[in-house]
């Protein structure tokens, strides 16, 4: 490969390495962390460095740790280096006699004052600021061909380390910068490329054959078809194209199509999953019940009379019948609290969730005066990314059935998604101090990623297995 040529080939007149830095930008599925981590094989034992300290980083620790651990089962696979080097996995180091190789995360205390040889840093776009890269930049100063390699696949938009870092490179590139031991590779489409044609993707996909298949490339864009905002994903994740991080939630303006009428008698013998989204005491307050068997969703909103005298929109909603009020100025818990209570003498309500933020009080009295078996439901990435992608494919599908209900309808075309940089996504304002409301949408999240939940447990229970909630 041209890159290993050009690290550990490209001479200067003493004998040390031209280049000690390389800035690899790549997507996904082109095998960058298999190089990364012969590359560190080669600094940690066959570069001639005495003591040699190499590095392994990354945004947090399990990131870190991918890399190490393709090194050590590159270095296990082999009888004579197996032999030769001792790896501890549970302390995500290995020796050679004085050289070291160590896991290292962003977060770490020892990241200053080390004496590095070489280092890895993966993922760069996940970087909150460039300390990481700083301290490892300095600690390289008393070596005499130190290597340093950067390995990353698009960020948003904006302004971040990684977008710095790709600004230099391309400049470097393009000989703009005077930087001759930086080795910029680059490997991206352009914006203006047709994102479904597979010339593209040859184009911004080096292993594209090999690692990254014709397969996975097609179902990528058929998916991509099917579900508009995942075209964000594919853009950033596989084409290496800068996205903005917050996208108006596509799926939602399909969300007038799923205007399914139900009679909620019909729904009285079957289970549903209800969710409660608490704003404010002077915000709307949400109590929404979701039934799998036909998607049928009975949203109740709450705020108090002071909200619905000032503001007209909510007049006509409280008027039709669709956003109730609790009197005063600040929204009454206990209404909400006894409303539940009489639902649940009527309906299945198998679980209950809620938002953590300002519920406790409610939560307790639910669940120690009133015998509700609640569950939080945390609103990181990890848990709302597979409900939200579950009611982003109910939306596409028009499957959902709202009976035109207008609160829920309307904090629907309010919601954007934000999505993280593993392609995760969860609901969120397009503008975080914006008054408009999707409290509605979040807890619909929150009933069918419970619901999901559900099946899975059932599914355990059938065959056996025990599962807990």
């Amino acid at each position: 490969m041209l890159i290993v040529g050009y690290l550990f080939g490209w001479k200067m007149a003493d004998g040390s390495r031209r280049f000690t830095e390389l800035f690899l930008y790549i997507p996904r599925k082109n095998g960058k962390t298999t190089l990364a981590a012969g590359l560190l094989i080669l600094l940690f034992l066959f570069d001639g460095e005495p003591a040699a300290q190499v590095y392994c980083a990354a945004a947090d620790t399990d990131q870190a740790n991918i890399v190490f651990k393709e090194a050590a089962s590159m270095i296990e696979q082999d009888p004579e280096l197996s032999d030769a080097v001792k790896v501890i996995h549970s302390y995500k180091s290995m020796q050679h006699g004085n050289s070291i190789m160590k896991v290292l995360s962003s977060v770490s205390k020892t990241k200053h004052g080390l004496n590095l040889s070489g280092y890895v840093i993966d993922e760069l776009h996940a970087q909150k600021d460039d300390s990481l890269v700083e301290a490892l930049e300095t600690g390289t100063g008393s070596r005499r061909q130190p290597l340093g390699i950067v390995l990353t696949t698009a960020d948003y938009a904006g302004e971040s380390v990684c977008n710095d870092k790709l600004s230099l490179a391309e400049n470097v590139r393009d000989g703009k910068y005077p930087l001759p031991d930086l080795l910029p590779v680059i490997y991206k489409a352009d914006k203006n490329d047709d994102w479904a044609d597979m010339q593209t993707w040859k184009k911004a996909n080096p292993n594209f054959g090999v690692s990254l298949k014709d397969s996975y490339a097609r179902k990528q864009i058929a998916k991509a078809k099917l579900q508009p905002n995942y075209l964000h994903s594919l853009l950033r994740l596989n084409l290496n194209i800068q996205t903005n991080k917050k996208i108006m939630w596509e799926a939602m303006s399909e969300w007038q199509a799923n205007n399914g009428k139900f009679d909620e008698a019909e729904l009285i013998e079957h289970p549903c999953y209800g969710a409660i989204d608490l704003g404010s005491t002077s915000d709307i307050t949400v109590f929404l019940r979701y039934w799998p068997h036909n998607h049928a969703i009975i949203s109740r909103f709450y705020v108090p009379q002071s909200a619905i005298d000032t503001n007209k929109a909510y007049q006509k909603w409280h008027a039709d019948g669709y956003l109730l009020s609790t009197p005063g100025n600040v929204t009454d818990y206990d209404y909400v609290r006894e409303d539940i209570n009489q639902i649940d003498k009527v309906f299945d309500m198998v679980d209950l969730t809620y938002d953590a933020w300002n519920a406790s009080q409610l939560v307790n009295n639910l669940t120690e005066h009133d015998g509700f078996e609640m569950t939080e439901f945390r609103q990181g990435y990890k848990s709302m990314s597979p409900a939200a992608k579950e009611v982003e494919r109910l939306a596409l599908q028009h499957s959902f059935r709202h009976n035109g209900d207008p609160v829920l309808s309307w904090m629907a075309s309010n919601t954007a998604i934000v999505e993280d940089p593993s392609g995760n996504i969860k609901p969120v304002k397009p503008k975080r101090t914006s008054s408009i409301k999707i409290d509605g949408i979040v807890a619909l999240c929150m009933a069918v990623g419970r619901s999901i939940i559900g099946k899975e447990a059932e599914t355990y229970s059938q065959q056996g297995k025990l599962i807990t909630l």
